[in-house]
């Protein structure tokens, strides 16, 4: 996350858990979490990723760093058209 800031993103975005590792990334520059805990379905996560960037279209690059296999969908569904995997 501090590469992706200093590199120059505008908003990091971090879905996960549990709560004590999401406090870890919002000290490590997350502007914004999103607690699978309390986001319990990914159609809410989905829309509350894609209410945090420009225009609703999703985000331009997601990372998938779970290596739980059903992430990797959940998190295609969070880049915009145009965007990276």
């Amino acid at each position: 996350m501090i590469c992706a800031k200093i590199s120059g993103a505008a908003k990091l975005i971090v879905v996960g858990g549990p709560a004590r590792r999401l406090e870890l990334a919002k000290r490590m520059g997350a502007d914004v979490t999103i607690d699978i805990e309390d986001v319990t379905t990914v159609e809410e996560r989905t829309e509350l990723v894609k209410s945090e960037t420009p225009r609703g279209e999703g985000a331009d690059v997601v990372f998938e760093c779970a290596g739980f296999l059903p992430a990797t969908p959940e998190g295609l569904g969070y880049v915009k058209q145009s965007g990276t995997f």
